[in-house]
């Protein structure tokens, strides 16, 4: 009889989440982690309230669900008093799960949810590694950076927010099935022009609003929509392309799209927010995009991203101040008449883009 004792398979807990730029990134490392090692066992920690709490088990992992609000300053007072006493429950909550699944490192994607396991883990002395996208880091991994393992950053500027010398620079994991696309040709056939519209998981009303007037106000006969709306705008965005198409044959919205990446690859122009998650969505489909920043993003971090794109000639930007039917008018008039504009975009998106970044960091973690 062998001596030798079969090792245990390794464990993860990938804590965090919120919106989609935080959930997408943690989904694409862990189905990354599951194709180099199958045998790995994957939890995810989020909020019942995040986007995490729909998609996490949609995928087939196991989530832990801890409730605990939004502590920074754009929330009210009362809002962070509550927060204050709910962050020592859910601190206790994650010591226990994390003594009940032992990870072997615990993996933060940002995201306020992701502070109570991030504690937990520091206190009970587990390898922990932070994943931090934006130019200006969110509060939690700023606080956590000194006292975790290491730091994994995207954008250079994030550094001098981050106190710590465990760092290194990776790239945004993108989903499997998104990242696909980087390897197929866009050559679009226009027309007619396939424009697809998203607000991000929560929608974007102005958005929302500027689109429904633009199809409102001029011919675009020339145009197929797929616009996803968010639940808040959905009933009346919906009435309102029934009314200009009542069999929904051009003008086709959702309150949430599941297969992004099929509606990726059956568009030939995009607009968006420019949170994180989406402007390395664009760069690795190489489609071309209209970003419009949200305003009140931290630190305004949005715009900085889309200034970014625009500068090395990847995308469009349209800040919502100017947004408007008009303009969005124009924009669609000049695809159909130049529509090398939107390949000589594509070309550059993909030149823009690190691939396999999900790869990178499931590596790093089941090499630590």
């Amino acid at each position: 009889m062998s001596n030798h004792q079969e090792k245990p398979p390794l464990s993860v807990v990938i804590a965090g989440g919120g919106t989609g730029g935080h959930v997408y990134p943690a989904l694409a490392i862990a189905q990354a982690l599951k194709q180099k090692s199958p045998h790995t066992k994957i939890y995810f920690i989020g909020s019942p309230k995040g986007l995490e709490a729909r998609v996490i088990p949609e995928a087939g992992f196991p989530l832990k669900l801890i409730s605990i609000g939004r502590f920074n300053r754009n929330v009210a007072l009362k809002e962070r008093i509550k927060t204050f006493f709910q962050i020592p429950w859910a601190v206790v909550s994650s010591l226990v799960f994390l003594l009940k699944v032992r990870p072997s490192i615990v993996f933060g994607v940002g995201g306020y949810v992701s502070a109570p396991p991030l504690i937990a883990a520091i206190l009970l002395r587990k390898k922990v590694f932070i994943w931090e996208p934006n130019a200006f880091p969110g509060m939690v991994n700023r606080r956590l950076a000194p006292f975790v393992t290491k730091v994994l950053f995207v954008m250079d500027g994030a550094l001098k927010y981050m106190k710590s010398k465990r760092v290194q620079k990776v790239g945004v994991p993108v989903r499997q099935e998104i990242e696909a696309l980087f390897r197929e040709d866009y050559k679009p056939r226009i027309p007619p022009l396939h424009f697809f519209v998203f607000g991000g998981s929560q929608g974007a009303h102005a958005i929302n609003k500027a689109i429904v007037e633009c199809f409102q106000q001029y011919p675009l006969e020339s145009v197929k929509l797929i616009h996803q709306t968010g639940q808040k705008d959905y009933d009346w965005v919906l009435e309102s392309y029934k009314e200009l198409d009542p069999q929904q044959e051009r003008l086709k919205c959702f309150a949430f799209v599941k297969d992004m990446d099929e509606k990726y690859r059956w568009s030939h122009l995009v607009m968006c927010r420019s949170g994180i998650g989406s402007v390395f969505e664009i760069l690795a489909t190489g489609r071309p995009a209209i970003l419009v920043p949200y305003p009140y993003a931290a630190d305004n971090h949005q715009q900085k991203n889309a200034e970014e794109l625009e500068a090395k000639g990847a995308a469009w930007v349209l800040l919502e101040k100017d947004l408007s039917p008009e303009k969005i008018f124009e924009f669609l008039d000049q695809c159909i008449k130049k529509p090398d504009s939107l390949v000589n975009l594509s070309l550059k998106a993909k030149t823009l883009y690190k691939q396999k970044a999900a790869d990178e960091i499931a590596q790093m973690i089941l090499s630590s």
